[in-house]
């Protein structure tokens, strides 16, 4: 677009910003070579323009740009101007990233103006990774940090204040060390500007010039804000900014032609030149676009009507300018003529002519609207990290692989315990330094982090050491970038202090093993006192049912029942104590089966009759005629029954007992139960609460009088849970009680009739008993031998081993439990004989008959198992499964 005007001495003015402009500025001819360029695109790239005037401008360009060349050059004929972005060669090889506008003029040629994007791309693309990252947040931050302590005249420079200027940590002190190195045509103006900070907390942005170690002078734009303190006055805090080389560019004359004219009006920022009388003489198209009503001429006008919504201090330049002072304001907030808020920075100095004569004002004003937005933002951001990180007990560190740099946070730095580190450390995980014991984890996590196969949020955890010795746990987040070829690039990671938690845990963890332990040592004691006290009983029972077979005289008949009857409660006492203890170890096991409930009850009731009839107590069943077969437990069912008949008649002393039974749909499907009704002594209504707590029958009276372990009812109760019911009664106490049972119990189809055997029914059966204990091959042998069976005996599992190998046997009993050679290496050699023998059925006789240990014994090649103390009837069903076709054969031999 063309000037609307060109007031005299116009071209002088274009040649000065054309030469010292520091935007690149360039011309490119009809045959698309270079023509003309200004001195800060020979500074800015690195071409001489003997170098490059001549050369065809797509020479510089990227190759990937061609497709959008030929798209902007269509545009640019199409509408006279196109603004557009891409990368260029500089002379060190490089490519940097351009944003401009070209101009077309009526000769053909084409003018841009273009200025240096790459830091905004690359800031662009850092703030995209931060966000996709959520962990490091880029803040905006100045070339210099600096502060002043009015109270004791201390000025603090930053390590990159020092680096700039050349001066080392102590030159620069004070105030005094400060106004030595001012340029003295500035002294009067930063000492106003101080002292308006330090009395009456103003805070000031101005230009000034500093002295370095090195003698040259350097121009500064000083920004500080004050914070007041007890004494009075303020303290400074603020930032330099070296502008030496914007100063050196814009300050210089600027002349050129009406190229330069349609340059400014091409280019990409806001620019504006005032003359004397602060009337505008040259506006960028840029300027008119933001500032500019659409309907208002700017040629001619003053400030305020170009920029009508300018800020106020923007405003007020224009005086100071015309007096030789630069004003900058590097950040202010404006309405553009959209309506729409925005932020700006800018600068309003002198431009002189060829003599120096001051001759007016130029404004460059920069939208930097997205750039305050993002640092606000960042800034929040930051505040609510750290907030985060402190509450959290975290921090953060950086791991720069390309420029080869580490940083951590303060919170990071407090929570391994450790002064600063390099980069080396943080690449060889010495920072933190991790406990021996962990550092091949740690190592391996980072193997799986560098090859992409860990997630950011996969944390670990480890033990760091503090230089004072301490071990820490810590959890570790890590994230780490690369480039195309897999080349680090960044790591960003953040570390939480949880080592109260995680020593909590691992206590807990101890505590439970310990427990553990203590349950395997108790489970394991019992299962060997269950086997040393069941091997005797077996032996004193067996013994015991064999004298039933003997004849007996009326009074030794009746001390052997009185011994059996004593036999039973001590087993039942037996096994009270360790189904109690395999209950509360979780190792008690549930097996349904078929059941007829009126059998059970006949059973139970039979077994305990005797002892209701010894004191004159009736024995009543009462059970619905309809009430069938059911799925539960027969053994934990019959055991949970028995403890509450036998309970009721053993605290009733006169009248009846009563057994009912009946089936019922509960909410949770069909329930068996049954009830207990006594005429005993009852239950005093003051220990009715615990009469369900182990050890615990109402008083120590009752133990005297009664006897039992205490541990019947508690019992019942836990059989009942497992097999989803519960226990209950209702009890006056001289009156009687009503104990119940229910159990889950869907209904079940009738199990088969099992034959009823004859004395002789094992007549011929070949059968090999191996135990360790004498008593028990006597029991077995006498037992079998009067059912005709014909048995073999060996002492021991090799013995065993030997006898299976010699004679042809229908039927191996083999104890488990056995010196040398067990029950279950003695059946895998008999196995892997081979032919008839290894076929030979095994029973296992054994206290251990929990579900896994039936699975081992299986497992070792044993066909079925049963339990000690031995019951006749359990054995010879066993029996009678295993070998039937024996037993059928042996039959028909002797028919």
């Amino acid at each position: 677009m063309a000037a609307t005007q060109t007031p005299q001495g116009a071209t002088t003015t274009i040649e000065w910003l054309f030469r010292n402009s520091r935007e690149i500025m360039f011309v490119v001819g009809a045959d698309n070579c270079l023509k003309l360029v200004n001195p800060a695109f020979e500074q800015e790239t690195g071409w001489s323009a003997a170098e490059v005037v001549g050369r065809r401008a797509r020479d510089f360009l990227h190759p990937e740009e061609d497709a959008d060349l030929n798209v902007h050059l269509k545009r640019l004929k199409a509408a006279g101007f196109s603004d557009n972005t891409s990368r260029m060669r500089i002379k060190d090889g490089s490519w940097r990233w351009y944003e401009g506008r070209a101009q077309l003029t009526e000769e053909g040629q084409i003018i841009c103006v273009v200025r240096d994007v790459t830091y905004e791309r690359e800031r662009d693309a850092k703030l995209l990774e931060a966000e996709r990252t959520g962990q490091m947040l880029s803040q905006a931050a100045g070339i210099g940090a600096w502060s002043y302590e009015p109270e004791n005249d201390e000025v603090v420079w930053s390590s990159d204040m020092l680096a700039l200027t050349g001066y080392g940590a102590g030159e620069i002190s004070n105030m005094a060390q400060i106004a030595a190195i001012l340029h003295p045509d500035d002294d009067v103006r930063v000492r106003a500007a101080v002292m308006a900070g330090i009395t009456r907390g103003e805070p000031q942005s101005l230009e000034h010039r500093l002295k370095n170690k090195s003698g040259r002078w350097s121009h500064w734009r000083l920004t500080f804000q004050a914070e007041l303190r007890p004494c009075g006055e303020y303290a400074l805090r603020g930032v330099h900014q070296n502008i030496t080389e914007l100063v050196q560019a814009r300050d210089a004359a600027v002349r050129g032609e009406q190229q330069v004219l349609q340059l400014i009006e091409s280019s990409p920022f806001a620019v504006a030149m005032f003359d004397k009388r602060l009337r505008c003489t040259v506006v960028s198209g840029s300027w008119r676009q933001a500032f500019t009503r659409a309907e208002v001429d700017p040629i001619g006008r003053p400030l305020a009507e170009v920029f009508p919504t300018a800020p106020k201090r923007l405003l007020g330049a224009q005086a100071r300018a015309l007096d030789g002072e630069v004003v900058t304001s590097k950040e202010d907030r404006f309405t553009d003529s959209h309506g729409r808020k925005r932020w700006v920075r800018w600068e309003a100095r002198p431009w002189r002519d060829a003599e120096g004569k001051i001759q007016g004002v130029i404004y460059y004003v920069d939208d930097i609207s997205a750039l305050a937005d993002a640092r606000r933002e960042a800034q929040e951001n930051a505040r609510r990290l750290k907030m985060a990180l402190n509450a959290a007990d975290a921090g953060v560190y950086e791991i720069d692989h390309a420029n080869q740099t580490f940083w951590a946070s303060p919170e990071f730095k407090k929570l391994v315990g450790r002064a600063g580190a390099t980069y080396d450390d943080a690449l060889k995980l010495n920072y933190p330094r991790f406990h021996a014991d962990d550092l091949e984890q740690v190592r391996e996590a980072f193997t799986q982090i560098r090859a992409g196969h860990r997630a950011a949020g996969d944390a670990f955890e480890a033990r760091a050491v503090t230089d004072s010795g301490e071990e820490r746990w810590i959890r570790v987040f890590h994230h780490l970038t690369t480039d195309r070829q897999g080349r680090w690039l960044r790591g960003i990671g953040l570390i939480q202090d949880f080592d109260q938690r995680k020593r909590q845990e691992l206590a807990l963890i101890e505590a439970q093993h310990a427990a553990q332990s203590a349950g395997e040592a108790k489970a394991a004691f019992l299962a060997n006192m269950s086997h040393e006290i069941r091997t005797p009983m077996n032996g004193v029972m067996g013994v015991l049912h064999l004298l039933k077979t003997e004849t007996l005289s009326e009074e030794g008949r009746g001390m052997l029942e009185e011994a059996l009857s004593c036999g039973h409660m001590l087993a039942e006492l037996l096994n009270d104590v360790i189904d109690f203890s395999k209950i509360e170890a979780g190792r008690l096991e549930m097996s349904e089966e078929p059941v007829d409930p009126k059998m059970l009850i006949e059973g139970v009731a039979r077994l305990l009759r005797p002892q209701a009839e010894a004191k004159d107590l009736k024995l009543v069943v009462e059970a619905d005629v309809d009430i069938g077969w059911v799925m539960s437990d027969p053994v934990r069912l019959r055991q949970a029954l028995f403890n509450l008949v036998g309970n009721a008649v053993k605290f009733t002393l006169k009248g009846q007992v009563t057994i009912r039974a009946r089936r019922r749909q509960g909410a949770s499907g069909q329930t068996l139960r049954l009830e207990i009704a006594d005429t005993g002594v009852g239950i005093p209504e003051a220990v009715q609460p615990r009469i369900f707590q182990r050890f615990d029958q109402g008083d120590a009276s009752t133990t005297r009088k009664f006897g039992g372990s205490g541990l019947g009812l508690s019992i019942t109760q836990r059989l009942a849970e497992m097999m989803g019911g519960g226990v209950g009664f209702a009890s006056t106490e001289g009156v009687g009680s009503v104990f119940w049972l229910e159990v889950t119990a869907p209904a079940a189809e009738a199990a088969l009739a099992v034959p009823e055997t004859t004395d002789d029914w094992l007549n011929g059966l070949r059968v090999l008993v191996v135990e360790d204990n004498a008593t028990n091959r006597m029991i077995a042998t006498k037992l079998l031998e009067n059912l005709g069976a014909v048995v073999d005996t060996a002492p021991d599992g090799l013995l065993g081993v030997e006898a299976a190998a010699r004679g042809s046997f229908d039927l191996i009993l083999m104890d488990v439990q056995m010196p040398g050679i067990d029950g279950l290496e003695a059946s895998r050699r008999i196995r892997a004989m081979g032919g008839a023998i290894a076929a030979t059925p095994i029973v296992a006789l054994t206290a251990n008959v929990l579900s896994h240990q039936r699975q081992s014994y299986l497992e070792a090649g044993m066909d079925g198992v049963v339990g000690k103390p031995i019951s006749p009837a359990a054995l010879l069903a066993e029996i009678a499964r295993l070998a039937e076709p024996a037993v059928e054969s042996g039959a028909e031999a002797v028919a």
